[in-house]
């Protein structure tokens, strides 16, 4: 199952730590730059320069959860977002600076 988490920097240095987290805890990562849209009050549309990181999980049970969530969490207090975006296979998340996760979908089996 594969997890994809945006994280908003191209910067090799800043990624560094978060792709060897991700590679200790999961045993391999990736990652991919991309640039992320989002919607300002203010602004309109808004592009980002940003990174995908990714690794895949043999399941996606609540110790995995949990993990996924810690670091999206991190990351969102790290770079003062709002919220961090990823995705386990079809089900996407969004993640606080507090943890409070927002599910968008639901897996195969219709579980959150």
């Amino acid at each position: 199952m594969l997890v994809t988490l945006m994280v908003p920097t191209q910067n090799l240095l800043e990624l560094r730590p978060i792709m060897n987290r991700v590679t200790r805890m999961w045993g391999g990562s990736y990652s991919v730059d991309a640039k992320g849209y989002w919607m300002s009050d203010r602004a309109g549309i808004v592009e980002d320069d940003c990174t995908l990181v990714c690794s895949s999980l043999g399941q996606f049970d609540p110790v995995a959860r949990d993990w996924w969530t810690d670091l999206a969490q991190s990351i969102a207090r790290t770079y003062e977002q709002e919220c961090v975006y990823w995705t386990v296979g079809d089900v996407a998340y969004l993640t606080d600076r507090d943890g409070m996760t927002r599910i968008i979908g639901e897996d195969e089996d219709g579980d959150i």
